[in-house]
C-alpha cells in the first residue's frame, strides 16, 4: 500500500518537474536544432505520465522473463549433467558386476580388457 502510494506521488512529481523543465527549456531552445519544443504543458504530462506507468509493467515482465530463462537454463544444465550422474553410477554398476564371476573367469585377456575399460570409464567421467 505504501510502496503504490510512493510511487504514485513520485510519478507525479516527476511528471511535474519534467513538464516545468521541458517548458522552460524550449523557450530557451532558441533556433537550435534540436527537436521541436514542447508548448502544450498538458500534452507532455499525458506522454510523460503514460510512460511512467509502463516503466513497472516492463519492470515485472523482464523479472518473470529472467525467472523463466533462469528455470529453462537450470533444467537443462540439471538434465545434462544428471545424465553424467547416472552414467557414473551404471559404470560403476557394470564393473563391480563384471568383476563379481566365478571362478577362472575372467581370463588374463579379460582382466586386461577390464581394467582398461574401468580405466576408460574413469577418465571419461572425469573429463565430464
Amino acid at each position: 500500500m505504501i510502496t503504490r502510494l510512493a510511487m504514485t506521488w513520485g510519478a507525479r512529481l516527476y511528471t511535474w518537474g519534467a513538464v516545468r523543465f521541458l517548458l522552460a527549456d524550449s523557450k530557451a531552445a532558441g533556433d537550435r536544432l534540436d527537436p521541436p519544443p514542447v508548448t502544450d504543458g498538458a500534452r507532455a504530462a499525458k506522454l510523460i505520465g503514460a510512460e511512467l506507468e509502463v516503466i513497472p509493467r516492463t519492470v515485472r515482465n523482464n523479472i518473470a522473463y529472467r525467472d523463466a530463462e533462469v528455470r529453462i537454463q537450470t533444467e537443462r544444465l540439471m538434465r545434462r549433467y544428471d545424465l553424467g550422474g547416472a552414467l557414473n553410477e551404471a559404470a560403476q554398476r557394470a564393473i563391480q558386476q563384471k568383476a563379481a564371476v566365478p571362478p577362472g573367469y575372467p581370463t588374463e585377456q579379460q582382466k586386461a580388457a577390464l581394467k582398461l575399460q574401468e580405466e576408460t570409464l574413469k577418465d571419461r567421467i572425469r573429463r565430464s
